[in-house]
């Protein structure tokens, strides 16, 4: 029911709902009170005859029989024929019985209704033993019932139709108005709970708050995710320029010495070698490149290998491999705190130190690095500390930008990678500047 109100559908279902039970009731008046009267006739006429029958069947002679009969009729409810199996009256001077009965009452009792002009009759005929009894009960008493019973069905309809108007024009007053002000409330941007009901329509008016709520916040979750979208793809624009200009001086080279070696086949074998050497490193320039950048662009995922670690374990082996790149590096480790297990994956760990300490080691003006863990609160800290005097305080801005370079070393992807990884699971980070010193933290949340 399109566009129609809540209160013309109720009176539509309600007025159905009465019709359809005084139709039923009405069907039931016409054929299941006949059909019940029948039954309970047929069946107190069988018993009536089977009571006769006994008496007659007791009598000695003619005389007495015929009393038994006269007895018995007077205080039985139906007028009772009987006849012999010839189908003659015994009792009284009436016709016969004609052949036709006689031979169906082989077959068992008859059941039957006549209309002598003026009132409808009932007839059972039933044989038992020697004698066929008769009777007939007159139906004007069950269809002066059935006319009683529809006048009362009619005025039952009539004030149910009447009630059904009202109650629908209730029922709709009772669940529409509400509705109808939440609407307003809605709309005027109120406190739905302010509709203080305790039954499905309070229940509604919460839910319906409730659902305002996570609405505005997803809408305001949605309108953040769009800015991050908006700085991811100029943070995706730049990188596509920055890794185009990166590739640009290596192939450029090896494009230069590959024309060198062509338009100079006579080469000695010595100038030769240096040309392919400096290609191999040009090479290695930018396989070494294509790593970071996919390194980079990697999406982390902060469920994967996730198991609990010991982070110093880790920060250890770390430091026991970059000691064989920078052997002449020193790197002085202090623990502040035994408390250093954390539920996160090891090779992301492996990764945030790696590229923290070798970004300070590339950076610095001395030889030593100075990395303390301790605890804080609830939280495990780890700081790493160097001398770097070619790094400004502006710089500390960019540090963590895609392709971000202070020197000529490196690629500007590695703190890159190190704040991406550290963003994915919600770590603390950041990096300050006192006394000509650089500081590198991390917070983790034990």
């Amino acid at each position: 029911m399109k566009n129609i109100p809540i209160a013309y559908q109720t009176f539509i279902y309600i007025i159905g709902l009465v019709l359809a039970l005084f139709l039923l009731i009405y069907a039931a008046s016409q054929s299941i009170i006949p059909s019940v009267y029948f039954r309970q006739s047929q069946e107190k006429m069988n018993q009536t005859f089977e009571e006769l029958n006994d008496e007659l069947m007791q009598a000695v002679d003619f005389n007495s029989i015929q009393n038994e009969y006269n007895e018995y009729i007077l205080r039985s409810p139906y007028d009772i024929k009987v006849y012999n199996l010839k189908g003659e009256a015994l009792f009284e001077n009436i016709a016969r019985l004609s052949p036709s009965i006689l031979i169906n009452l082989n077959e068992g009792y008859i059941d039957d209704l006549y209309y002598d002009g003026y009132v409808s009759y009932l007839v059972r005929i039933e044989r038992f033993d020697q004698y066929i009894y008769k009777t007939e009960v007159p139906l004007d008493g069950l269809y002066q019932t059935i006319s009683t019973t529809n006048d009362v069905l009619t005025i039952v309809f009539i004030i149910s139709f009447v009630l059904a108007i009202f109650f629908s024009y209730l029922i709709s007053k009772i669940t529409t108005n509400p509705i109808k002000k939440l609407i307003i409330m809605s709309e005027s941007n109120n406190n739905l709970l302010e509709l203080k009901r305790k039954d499905e329509i309070g229940q509604l008016s919460k839910a319906i708050d409730r659902l305002r709520k996570n609405l505005k916040s997803t809408i305001i979750k949605l309108e953040q995710e769009l800015e991050r979208e908006k700085k991811q793809d100029i943070v995706t624009k730049n990188l596509i320029a920055n890794v185009s200009h990166e590739y640009q001086t290596p192939l450029a080279i090896i494009n230069a010495t590959i024309e060198t070696i062509i338009d100079h086949p006579n080469l000695s074998k010595n100038d030769l070698n240096k040309h392919i050497k400096n290609i191999i490193e040009e090479s290695n320039h930018l396989k070494n490149l294509a790593k970071s950048v996919s390194d980079y662009s990697k999406i982390y995922d902060n469920n994967s290998n996730v198991k609990e670690l010991d982070l110093v374990e880790v920060l250890n082996k770390v430091i026991e491999n970059i000691k064989k790149l920078y052997p002449e590096k020193i790197i002085n480790l202090k623990y502040e705190t035994s408390e250093v297990l954390l539920s996160t994956s090891e090779s992301s760990f492996k990764q945030i130190f790696y590229n923290i300490i070798k970004n300070a080691f590339d950076h610095q003006t001395k030889n030593d690095l100075s990395i303390v863990v301790k605890k804080i609160n609830r939280y495990l800290r780890f700081e790493f500390t160097n001398s770097a005097d070619n790094l400004k305080k502006m710089d500390l801005a960019h540090l963590f930008d895609a392709f971000y370079k202070v020197s000529s070393k490196g690629y500007g992807l590695g703190l890159s990678i190190t704040k991406k990884i550290l963003d994915s699971y919600g770590y603390k980070y950041g990096i300050e500047k006192s006394d000509g010193k650089f500081l590198f933290y991390i917070e983790l949340n034990l």
